[in-house]
């Protein structure tokens, strides 16, 4: 009796999702500089359907800003933690983090299927840099 409520509930759920994501979708394409700019980022391997959609949503800036402000703005721009002659990693903070939630997983997707970013990311792997921020370099490369 319970199965069959929550299966009903996961059924009604992912139609949900589903509804949404072609409202999104519908209202990007209603937008031709919105259709380009998604299009030209579903066109990068490693980048899919729903990353394109959130970048092109949650990043409106997408194109117009400088590497380091577009870096900024999504949250994958090291900040320093220093305090007078103590100097501590610099971490990542701040930003968007919808924008930079899907950046990880598109970085993820290519390491595993884009030549380029797996030689990138291998070659900052052994020079030493620990796995997240070999990660994060690859999302930055990829905005």
């Amino acid at each position: 009796m319970a199965k069959r409520s929550l299966n009903r509930q996961i059924k009604h759920l992912e139609a949900e999702i589903k509804w949404i994501d072609a409202q999104v979708e519908q209202r990007i394409n209603a937008s031709a500089e919105k259709l380009s700019i998604k299009n030209c980022l579903e066109s990068y391997k490693g980048i899919g359907l729903r990353a394109a959609c959130t970048l092109v949503n949650r990043l409106p800036e997408l194109g117009q800003l400088s590497r380091s402000e577009i870096a900024s703005l999504c949250g994958v721009a090291p900040k320093n933690r220093d305090s007078g002659k103590q100097q501590k990693p610099r971490r990542i903070a701040g930003g968007r983090s919808s924008v930079r939630k899907s950046l990880s997983m598109s970085a993820l997707s290519a390491i595993r299927f884009n030549k380029d970013m797996k030689v990138f990311y291998e070659r900052l792997r052994e020079q030493g840099k620990h796995g997240k921020v070999a990660l994060v370099a690859v999302m930055r490369k990829i905005i």
